[in-house]
């Protein structure tokens, strides 16, 4: 298997376990799904023209006579500019047999699923892994078998082993009952402002204690698990579409639960028991109040939620992958074990 990544991501100070950087915990996880020597990388230079990346790729699974190919292949859809995975798609298809894992973060917006759908009518031997979206619900406009999900991008067993060695799974140590922690969108403003009013100890952002400086991955597990509860707001930016988001994964494997204003997407990894699913600022405090009035009920749900995610954090994307693969006739993976 071959992963592409962008050139400036190996430089990175987040290139570690435990450091947030997705590249790596893809890279990581692809290797203890698939074993140590069956992972190769292919750095792509984001200053290059296409053309010669496009060429370098194609000649280096040719010559490594790569079985998969995974790479991210999204641009920003609020961004103009052209999107240059076609042209390599065009010429995989002429000189390489095997198969195309495409991954989309943002799969619900209909920008990501035309480009997907190209890709694959130039290189028919393509799969893509939406992880934000059930793509059954755009059965409309997306071949068949073109685009899976949800799932969570992967975070690795190594990386879940970090995390366990810095949790701070202790009630004293939370400064709020309920955090949110994420980029404030206007639509969201209504829903925080009622948090504040409601009577509850809220944080928002409290990792952010300087505005113009972005904090970093361990600022922002600290900042989740400074609640007991982290709020999640599933809809997409601009569209009113839910989309399942990493903190689903994130809050519980970091010792908080989540609660969800989304639980479809949800239940395809949590039991009903294991997030708190809520419709507005009364719900969720009458679902919270009488956890945080019983420690053994809290900690027994924050412990449920954290088996749970440690279980899938980094088999839920690959599982995701193999379906895919799958049910297009595509060689799958070789598990190492």
């Amino acid at each position: 298997m071959i992963i592409v990544i962008p050139k400036s991501e190996t430089c990175r100070d987040s290139w570690k376990p435990g450091g947030g950087n997705i590249f790596f915990e893809l890279i990581a996880s692809a290797k203890e799904f698939c074993g140590e020597d069956a992972v190769d990388v292919f750095i792509v230079d984001e200053q290059a023209p296409p053309n010669v990346w496009h060429a370098a790729l194609t000649q280096f699974l040719v010559q490594t006579n790569a079985s998969h190919c995974v790479a991210f292949v999204e641009s920003d859809p609020a961004q103009a500019g052209p999107w240059h995975w076609g042209g390599f798609a065009a010429l995989a298809r002429r000189s390489w047999n095997g198969a195309f894992v495409g991954v989309l973060t943002d799969g619900v917006y209909l920008l990501h699923q035309a480009r997907a759908t190209r890709f694959r009518h130039a290189c028919p031997n393509s799969v893509f892994v939406a992880i934000d979206m059930d793509a059954s619900g755009h059965a409309g406009f997306v071949p068949e078998r073109t685009i899976f999900g949800p799932c969570f991008l992967p975070i690795s067993e190594t990386s879940v082993r970090v995390f366990a060695q810095t949790d701070i799974d202790t009630a004293k140590q939370r400064e709020f009952d309920v955090v949110f922690v994420g980029k404030v969108y206007p639509y969201r403003e209504g829903l925080l402002e009622a948090l504040r009013s409601s009577g509850l100890r809220v944080g928002v952002n409290p990792h952010r204690t300087d505005p113009t400086v972005r904090p970093g991955f361990a600022e922002y597990v600290g900042g989740l698990r400074s609640g007991h509860f982290t709020v999640n707001l599933s809809e997409a930016g601009g569209i009113p579409f839910p989309q399942l988001k990493s903190r689903m994964l994130e809050g519980s494997l970091f010792g908080t639960i989540v609660c969800s204003d989304e639980s479809e997407l949800a239940r395809y990894f949590f039991e009903a028991d294991e997030f708190v699913y809520f419709n507005s600022v009364e719900t969720l405090k009458a679902s919270i109040l009488p956890l945080l009035a019983d420690v053994r009920a809290l900690a027994t749900m924050r412990e449920a939620a954290m088996t749970r995610a440690k279980a899938i954090a980094s088999t839920a994307f690959w599982s995701t992958v193999q379906n895919a693969l799958g049910q297009n006739a595509l060689p799958p993976l070789a598990p190492s074990r």
